[in-house]
């Protein structure tokens, strides 16, 4: 025992001339922090410890002070870990058909559209648009693809691969490009527990067995047993920015002692050692969304990567390049002590080229430039505070220069908000846009404040105005309240500085995970008035809503929409509601009507299929999901009524429950006088290994019967055995009652 604290060890100790020796590795298994020079150790020459020896018991009672000890981790139990990702083999079909049409006879139809593969090998898709116009003229067709790509993810290494229609890496002081070609980066989304930024190291000791918990922003974050010797908190604190820890240790005896350890958490940096990369090649894709396949006949390369060196900074790089223009910068992210998070970078730029556009605002090849940003964050509970700034000199450019437009020559930021408890929040923003040297600088404030109402009712106040033209402003007071569940209303009203006013009312209930209907109501006076009034209903495999809309001076406007989704699972086809990224397909085998959660949520049952999609799961999460047996005939049985699946990103997974049917009935047993088996008599199936308990009147529950002669013992709570025999027919149904059978 070391310092009251049992090790459940049995360890031999030599007695040589009144000192107890015992093998030093021996020493170091029991916490013991002894030189290993030698092979074996007097513990109770050791400076500072302190040996007695119990014979009674054969016990030996060291004392050492904490720091000769070995340090522990204590770890939280996580409910979130990884899961091992399981992924179906599929097709699947989203589609999103949007119709309008005015009182003057013009309509217009778009159905956006996904078709999706996905597989081991991982999920390739195309998304695109259908559009058709009609007024009195004529009427015209188009079909817009917007990206098509295959990708691929390695969950154990945080990689992603694709190829296709990418979107370059950015960081905040750089622009991303649409890209035709190849990308590979690192994906933290694929480990949704794993943290990437670093955290503050939560430390201290114990001379005695002790309790310890950690509260964080005075709220409990952590609680664990620990034994005697230093020891670690491994945990994530729930907060980012300034925050105060206390870790609280207390003995067998009550006794506590207090540390308070200030911390500055900043999800902006990267642990010490892990990089974070996006690499691309291809072409750059232009006018998205109007061509289908316009893409630059000239290859480009971007890279962008960031890599923390310690915990309190993070260096950043960036370098991109094609057709004769050359862009490369560098940058840092430091966290000063705890006041915060200060950024600053700076980039280069050789143009050689000429753009692929006619815009007479971009600069000539030929040119240099450069661009430089700064920032800083300050988060706490008490306030926040962020301020940045990007500029860059006339002749700056990027890739995005030569498809597109020059990037802004200016962009100044400063937001700041302070929670004020129940009073509410306040938050103040300032801001400035320089377009290029020839237009002067557009600069705007802002101010908003927000008050909690009692039954849970908000209302806000905001104002904001141009700092260049003081006479424009704006002015918007808004109230919002809960009407029950799903339902909540809202008023609003706009002043600006003309003299013009505005006011809207609205009214909303939201439809229900589980499906049924919802519906909003709205009009607006002052301005352009207006009213409106919409209906939606969810099913289980389609999404439709509906509406009309009468503007002042324009024509009444009639739309409808549709969301689902067809798809192939494994082999079985299914029809669903909108699948945004991963999905479950539940099957209870031939069982219908059987109730379906997620995450505690009520979705709904199975079809006559026994099948029910679920098309909201979180990819690469544990998704908990489960069945409600209650409705299940009494002649089945489900191995399990839970399960947790973690399926990759866009994918689909397969959640079988294994429902079978079984033979199962109540027996009634009696003795040799007919009396019934007194209660609580084990009963136990001779050629099984199941065991029941008899309840009142004799009634024995058995289940996983087979046809024919059933032998049966008894063993009474007072120990007497008798011996019973059922003889079970072929065929059965529901659960019968059998019996009174004797048992002797």
């Amino acid at each position: 025992m070391i310092n009251g604290w049992p090790t459940g060890e049995i360890v031999p100790f030599e007695v040589r001339d009144g000192h107890f020796y015992a093998r030093t590795d021996t020493l170091r298994a029991l916490t013991l922090m002894v030189p290993a020079s030698a092979e074996e150790t007097a513990v109770d020459r050791i400076p500072e410890v302190q040996a007695r020896y119990d014979a009674g018991s054969q016990r030996l009672y060291l004392t050492a002070p904490a720091s000769m000890l070995q340090s522990q981790t204590l770890r939280r139990a996580r409910n979130d870990d990884t899961l091992a990702v399981t992924s179906g083999h599929g097709v699947l079909f989203n589609y999103d058909a949007y119709f309008n049409t005015a009182s003057d006879r013009n309509a217009a139809l778009n159905v956006w559209n996904e078709l999706r593969w996905f597989g081991r090998l991982g999920v390739a898709n195309s998304t695109g648009v259908y559009r058709h116009f009609a007024d009195d003229d004529a009427a015209r067709d188009q079909f817009i693809r917007y990206d098509t790509q295959w990708v691929y993810s390695d969950q154990q290494r945080m990689l992603s691969g694709r190829v296709g229609d990418v979107l370059t890496g950015g960081l905040t002081w750089t622009r991303p490009l649409r890209v035709g070609g190849a990308q590979l980066s690192r994906n933290f989304q694929v480990r949704p527990e794993f943290v990437s930024y670093p955290l503050p190291e939560f430390i201290g000791q114990s001379t005695v067995p002790s309790s310890v918990e950690l509260f964080i922003n005075n709220l409990r974050a952590f609680q664990s047993n620990v034994r005697p010797g230093p020891f670690s908190i491994e945990t994530a604190p729930f907060v980012t920015g300034a925050g105060s820890a206390q870790i609280v240790t207390t003995d067998a005896l009550g006794r506590q002692s207090v540390a308070t350890v200030p911390f500055y958490v900043s999800s902006e940096l990267l642990l010490p050692g892990l990089a974070d990369y996006a690499l691309t090649l291809g072409q750059t894709r232009k006018q998205y969304g109007i061509d289908s396949f316009n893409y630059s006949s000239r290859p480009l390369a971007d890279g962008s990567v960031r890599y923390g060196v310690w915990d309190w900074l993070t260096v950043e790089g960036h370098a991109e390049g094609g057709s004769g223009l050359f862009n490369i910068g560098g940058g840092i992210v430091a966290r000063w002590w705890r006041l915060g998070v200060f950024s600053g970078a700076l980039s280069h730029s050789d143009n050689r080229a000429r753009s692929d556009t006619d815009a007479a605002q971009l600069p000539a090849p030929g040119g240099e430039g450069h661009q430089y940003a700064f920032g800083y964050s300050y988060t706490s509970q008490r306030f926040t505070f962020n301020a940045q700034t990007i500029r860059h000199s006339n002749d700056y450019t990027d890739l995005g220069s030569l498809y597109g437009s020059n990037p802004l020559r200016r962009i100044d930021q400063v937001v700041s908000a302070v929670p004020l408890g129940r009073q509410g929040a306040l938050s103040v923003g300032y801001f400035a846009i320089h377009h290029d040297r020839d237009d002067p600088p557009q600069r705007f404030a802002s101010f908003s404040f927000t008050r909690p109402l009692p039954a849970n009712a908000s209302a806000t106040l905001s104002y904001s105005f141009d700092l260049d033209h003081r006479a424009e402003h704006t002015l918007l007071f808004s109230f919002s309240v809960p009407l029950g569940e799903n339902r909540s209303a809202n008023v609003s009203h706009v002043r600006d500085s003309s003299g013009g006013t505005a006011t809207q009312l609205s009214a909303y209930q939201a439809v229900p995970y589980a499906g049924g209907w919802g519906w909003g109501l709205s009009a607006g006076a002052g301005g352009n008035g207006y009213r409106e009034a919409m209906l939606n209903w969810r099913g289980d495999r389609l999404d439709l809503s509906g509406g009309v809309l009468d503007s002042s001076g324009r024509a009444a406007q009639y739309w409808a929409d549709a969301r689902g989704a067809l798809g192939m699972l494994d082999g079985q086809a299914f029809i669903s509601n909108y699948i945004p990224d991963a999905f479950a397909l539940v099957d209870t085998g031939a069982y219908s009507d059987v109730p379906v959660r997620f995450s505690n949520q009520p979705m709904g049952a199975t079809d006559s299929h026994g099948l029910r999609v679920i098309p909201w799961l979180s990819s690469y999460s544990r998704n908990y999901l489960e069945i409600d047996p209650r409705d299940l005939p009494v002649d089945t049985f489900a191995s399990a009524t839970e399960q947790y699946v973690s399926p990759p990103a866009r994918s689909g997974v397969r959640v079988d429950f294994n429902i079978e049917r079984m033979r199962a009935a109540v027996v009634i047993l009696t003795d040799g006088a007919g009396r019934p088996l007194p209660v609580g008599t084990r009963v136990r199936l001779v050629d099984s290994d199941q065991d029941a308990v008899v309840g009142w009147d004799g009634q024995v529950y058995l289940q996983k019967l087979e046809a024919g002669d059933i032998a049966l013992d008894a063993t009474t709570p007072e120990g007497a055995h008798c011996r019973s025999h059922l003889e079970l027919a072929e065929e059965i149904t529901g659960l019968p009652t059998l019996g009174p059978l004797p048992c002797q």
